[in-house]
């Protein structure tokens, strides 16, 4: 929500201009994802590649919530 606030986003990130790699690359988010699967899919077929990155998706969400789970319980 505070990200789409011009208000706090004008006090908060006024240092965060946008550059070259933000503009080409990292504000298009789809882009990374279809960029990802094709590269697994050349790597390791044509049906492999995107079921590892749909393990690796689901995993990822699935256990870093886990483990932050484990760290609040038996983190000091």
């Amino acid at each position: 929500r505070a990200a789409n606030d011009p208000i706090t986003v004008q006090k908060w990130g006024k240092d965060l201009a946008p550059d070259k790699w933000d503009r080409l690359m990292f504000d298009k988010g789809p882009l990374g994802l279809l960029i990802s699967t094709v590269l697994l899919s050349l790597w390791l077929g044509w049906w492999q590649g995107p079921l590892a990155f749909g393990f690796h998706v689901v995993t990822y969400v699935l256990l870093s919530g886990a483990i932050n789970a484990m760290g609040h319980t038996f983190g000091r």
